[in-house]
């Protein structure tokens, strides 16, 4: 399936890529969009077999955050899909680059990883250093349960981007 969100209406298309037919059209969730911040997103990951959306609100500082999570809820058939507000992701950590603005993310779980926090949002943007000097890139974590964003102490604090990556190794 391919998962398309219209730039202006926020509005997610479903294809089925193998036969190029439209399955759904899924309407946007209702989004906060709060003063004095910039409203970005939404990018997808998929997480234990779901599908979720996650937009937010960024101040103009560039250091203050506000997340929305959706869970894509296919009403088992009935019906046409709808995004689903989750207030909690438990034990996974989702995983994202802002700066880069890919659309999409990964997520892991907490308990797999000793060190990280669960219903946690992991992120890269940059932050302006000072008028002229260019951006610092910067690694942060959102935690969803009091909406509060930390940064991130990293040796790779310097000008030029950052990015996640996953890599999966399978035995032979």
């Amino acid at each position: 399936m391919l998962f398309r969100v219209d730039g202006h209406t926020k509005v997610t298309k479903i294809m089925d890529i193998s036969s190029r037919r439209e399955l759904h059209v899924i309407q946007p969730p209702k989004y906060e969009k709060l003063p004095n911040m910039r409203f970005e997103g939404p990018d997808f990951v998929e997480s234990c077999g779901e599908i979720l959306s996650v937009c937010y609100n960024q101040s103009f500082n560039k250091m203050d955050y506000k997340f929305y999570i959706h869970r894509l809820e296919f009403g088992n058939g009935k019906g046409n899909p709808c995004w689903v507000k989750l207030r909690n992701i438990g034990d996974r950590i989702l995983f994202f680059d802002l700066f880069y603005g890919t659309g999409c993310g990964f997520y892991l779980k907490a308990s797999d990883f000793v060190g990280f926090n669960g219903n946690c949002i992991y992120f890269t943007n940059s932050v302006c250093r000072t008028f002229g000097s260019g951006d610092f890139y910067k690694i942060f974590m959102y935690d969803i349960e009091n909406g509060e964003t930390i940064l991130i102490d990293s040796p790779f604090d310097r000008v030029g981007p950052i990015t996640w990556f996953m890599l999966t190794i399978t035995h032979v």
